[in-house]
């Protein structure tokens, strides 16, 4: 052989040695695998849903008519007549029954006739009433005459005074306009005297300044006599002075030439002066004459301004003296005027006291005719007290056989037994003929039923009390009506618990259908508590030990207990409030054979179409 024939041959002993190795292994690790698998619990999971879940608890109740009315006779008599019987429907106020009740039927007409003859005695007081008044009016309007003579009289007396205590104003006023008046004529007169005494004066002054005037115009004269002679004086000795200027000239140019003497020189030059100390002195004369003209002219114009506001003062005064001329005739006038007005209200006044006391006569003697007439009108009232008696009394009797009327006919009316409400009679317990007593009657009449709508009365257990609330959903069925059931809400509850029972009473309204009738037991389950979004398992998935809940979930292939805090439950689902993860398998079959480790095979729950982990 060769050595790669040897070779070969040993590479085909390592492949098949290790095939060898391999299939051993795997079959012991088959074994062991089924081994492990023949070990594993079986169980069914499901996982935790977030849903909404109300809690509902189921109560027997009883359902009663919308309306019941058991009919007791409220009077006692015979069954005359029965117009329904069981099943019949009847209306409001419609007649069941009649009763026969002879005896308040003769009561009846007796109380009539009572009321006629108290009506027939009314009557007759009333007419004897009727005269007493007339009486009584006649009696009034004799008083009313002297009553109005007396109230007239005391208006003429009011009038009188009146006019009296007017006059006598009028005379106090007229007094004072006199004395007013005649101060006004004192002061006029004062006024003129004043007005005469202003006029005096200016006219006094004007007459002084006239005088001054005349001697004003003289010095005038004189003064302008002195400036004439003064111009003339100095005219003069300009021309002098020219005469002398010009022979001095002369002289000095003759004395140059030596043509004179110098004594003749010296005599021109004081010709020549003398005659300028002439010309100032002729001029100085002017200036005081005429300073003396000016003084006199502003003198005069001093006078002449003086002379017109005199004048003007004089006719100020004049007017003044001719209005206080006339002020003073207007209050003479008035005087006099007022003077003669004075003696009328005077007249007057007396006139006016006259006239109260013819008044004051006149109602005294009002005063005792209306006292007579006022003693006859009480007599004639007096005597009407007692027609009004006998009135009060008829009209006593009548109101008191009418109100016996009226309880009979209401007493007979209970002889009729009408229909409370529209309804259906359910009951009877009578027949025509039959004696009703209504005192000892142990079954009504009648009953009467409502049937349009039911009523299911339920009592709810304390410990559900403060989850049922008005308008709580409720879902009704009756056992012999299988398979049947009504949605209604609750409706009324009873603000208090039943001591004996501990139960509060709840009302739920339905509709009125064929099949549920008053009477029956239903079985009501009432919606108690709704949580929105809650962690929910199936209740079998729960293993309670003892007060604690407790269930298994699956966690790598194996069972884990986990003890939960549960909520709310409707019977078949329980809320989670903690102790699960809401992704974690649920057992919810074959737990009670598990604990705490065991390795299991889960499947999906047989109740629920959700994957299951493992």
């Amino acid at each position: 052989m060769g050595r790669k024939t040897i070779l070969w041959l040993v590479a085909a002993m390592l492949v098949c040695t290790a095939m060898a190795v391999h299939i051993l292994h795997s079959r012991r690790s088959l074994r062991t695998a089924i081994a492990e698998t023949e070990s594993r619990t079986p169980v069914q999971v499901v996982r935790p849903e977030r849903r909404e879940l109300t809690r509902a608890a189921e109560f027997v109740g009883a359902i009663e008519p919308w309306e019941k009315a058991a009919l007791y006779a409220q009077a006692t008599g015979y069954v005359e007549r029965m117009y329904v019987d069981r099943g019949d429907r009847v209306a409001q106020g419609q007649v069941l029954a009649v009763l026969s009740v002879p005896e308040m039927e003769q009561e009846l007409h007796q109380y009539r006739a009572a009321i006629d003859d108290a009506e027939a005695r009314r009557q007759e007081a009333v007419a004897e009433l009727r005269a007493a008044e007339a009486d009584v009016e006649r009696s009034q309007a004799e008083l009313r005459s002297p009553q109005a003579a007396m109230e007239r009289a005391g208006t003429e007396v009011e009038a009188a005074r009146a006019a009296h205590r007017r006059t006598q104003a009028e005379v106090a006023l007229s007094t004072k306009h006199s004395a007013q008046l005649e101060r006004e004529y004192e002061a006029a007169q004062s006024v003129l005297a004043a007005a005469e005494a202003e006029y005096d004066e200016p006219a006094v002054q004007l007459a002084e300044l006239e005088a001054g005037a005349r001697a004003v115009d003289a010095r005038i004269e004189a003064a302008e006599g002195e400036v004439n002679a003064a111009q003339a004086e100095v005219g003069r000795a300009k021309a002098d002075l020219v005469l002398a200027e010009t022979k001095h000239g002369r002289f000095a140019k003759l004395r140059a030439e030596e043509g004179i003497t110098e004594m003749e020189l010296d005599q021109a030059k004081s010709a020549f002066d003398e005659a300028k100390a002439r010309g100032a002195k002729a001029d100085a004369q002017v200036q005081i004459a005429q300073a003396r003209l000016r003084a006199a002219k502003r003198d005069g114009e001093a006078a002449q301004a003086k002379a017109t506001t005199a004048k003007a003062r004089i006719k100020t005064a004049e007017k003044k003296r001719q209005a206080a001329q006339q002020q003073l005739a207007v209050a003479q006038a008035r005087l006099e005027s007022a003077r003669a007005e004075s003696r009328l209200p005077e007249v007057s006044a007396e006139m006016a006291r006259l006239g109260i006391e013819t008044a004051r006569k006149s109602v005294e003697e009002a005063e005792a005719q209306t006292q007579a007439a006022g003693s006859r009108v009480k007599a004639v009232k007096a005597r009407a007290q007692e027609p009004q008696a006998r009135l009060r009394a008829a009209q006593a009797r009548q109101r008191s056989a009418e109100a016996a009327l009226a309880e009979m006919t209401a007493r007979l009316g209970f002889a009729q037994i009408r229909a409370p409400f529209d309804g259906v009679v359910t009951e009877r317990h009578a027949d025509p003929g039959a004696l009703i007593d209504a005192v000892s009657q142990a079954r009504p009449l009648f009953t009467v039923m409502n049937v349009v709508r039911l009523r299911v009365f339920v009592e709810v257990p304390e410990r559900d009390v403060p989850h049922v609330k008005v308008g709580n959903l409720a879902s009704i069925a009756v056992k012999e009506l299988a398979g049947q059931t009504w949605d209604a809400t609750v409706a009324r509850i009873a603000p208090a618990l039943t001591p004996e029972t501990r139960t509060m009473k709840i009302e739920i309204n339905l509709d009125k259908t064929p099949e549920l009738l008053p009477g029956m037991y239903a079985h009501v389950r009432l919606s108690l508590d709704t949580h929105y979004d809650a962690l929910t398992i199936p209740a079998a998935a729960l293993v309670m030990e003892k007060q604690t809940a407790t269930a298994f979930v699956v966690r790598d292939g194996c069972a884990e207990k986990v003890e939960l805090q549960i909520g709310i439950d409707d019977g078949q689902t329980v809320e989670v409030l903690a102790g699960l993860k809401s992704d974690e398998p649920v057992v919810v079959v074959g737990q009670a054979l598990l604990k705490s480790g065991m390795p299991v095979e889960a499947t999906p729950w047989q109740g629920s179409d959700k994957d299951v982990g493992s």
